[in-house]
């Protein structure tokens, strides 16, 4: 069974307050992503994002810029 409300972060809008549940993606994909500071159940919010732009995202008060296909591997659940 598949918890429908989880989705990727690439679907998300501006605003949106979200929490990080998984990583799809190899091993270096999911250390770049370490190395940014976006660990599963970080909490963020989109600061900006759209289609084929990067996202902005703001943790802990740090903006951080991720790629439009990286968002596609990071899923996420609405706070």
């Amino acid at each position: 069974m598949t918890d429908k409300k989880v989705f990727p972060l690439s679907l998300a809008r501006r605003g949106d307050k979200l929490k990080i549940v998984r990583f799809k993606g190899g091993k270096n994909f999911k250390k770049k992503i370490d190395d940014m500071g976006l660990v599963k159940g970080s909490i963020i919010e989109i600061k900006q994002g759209g289609f084929k732009e990067p996202f902005i995202v703001e943790k802990d008060k740090n903006l951080i810029a991720i790629g439009y296909g990286m968002t596609g591997k990071i899923l996420v659940e609405k706070l």
